[in-house]
């Protein structure tokens, strides 16, 4: 799954992107620390390469290893490394927003890291995940749509430009289906898109010492 050719990039043709620099949202500040999220989608990459029983756990996904390794060493230089904090990411069932999930996994220490669903509807956000919450709504970079990202192009103005985003949360009652953000900002809890579609974007979040 992609849209890179309705996007209006096809194969075979060369293209030229500006560096700019990555804006970002504080969620929190604490304890001389601030949770920072990105103020758009920047990429789009598969959360797996492939589906499967638990291609939804977040331990093992390619996604977490692409923004902890790709996008960390090309996003940050070295001061900047300096003050991003490693942190212990909760995968906990909690954190997915059910009672019980059996692709929960195990809590992870990292620099850059994907929202889960408990944080997506908490912080600045609408708790009800049924809402079009403006704060969830997140445009695409020009390289995310040519990656692939899927950007809203549709009748209702307010959401022209807006993209799908991946959350780090697998659903319950399947191993291939992963939370995700709409452009309307509503937090999806049944798993619009399988892991290896690359229609869903990225939105780093990371903790940094003030």
């Amino acid at each position: 799954g992609t849209e890179q050719d309705d996007n209006g990039y096809l194969v075979s043709n060369i293209y030229w992107f500006k560096y700019e620099l990555i804006s970002w949202t504080i969620l929190e500040e604490k304890g001389g620390n601030a949770f920072l999220l990105c103020d758009m989608i920047i990429d789009s990459q598969q959360f797996d390469y492939e589906d499967g029983e638990y291609s939804n756990n977040y331990a093992e996904s390619i996604i977490r290893r692409w923004l902890n390794d790709t996008f960390y060493n090309t996003a940050f230089n070295q001061y900047e490394k300096e003050i991003v904090q490693t942190t212990t990411v909760d995968n906990s069932v909690e954190s997915t927003g059910y009672e019980s999930n059996p692709y929960a996994c195990e809590d992870t220490e990292d620099k850059v890291f994907l929202l889960s669903y408990k944080e997506a509807t908490s912080y600045c956000f609408a708790e009800d995940d049924s809402e079009n919450d403006p704060a969830r709504q997140k445009k695409t970079t020009d390289y995310a749509q040519s990656q692939g990202a899927y950007t809203y192009s549709d009748s209702t103005e307010e959401y022209l430009g807006n993209g799908l985003w991946w959350l780090r949360s697998p659903i319950n009652d399947g191993g291939n289906h992963v939370n995700e953000v709409v452009w309307s900002g509503q937090t999806f809890h049944f798993g619009y898109l399988v892991v290896d579609d690359t229609r869903l974007g990225v939105v780093p979040a990371l903790w940094i010492q003030l």
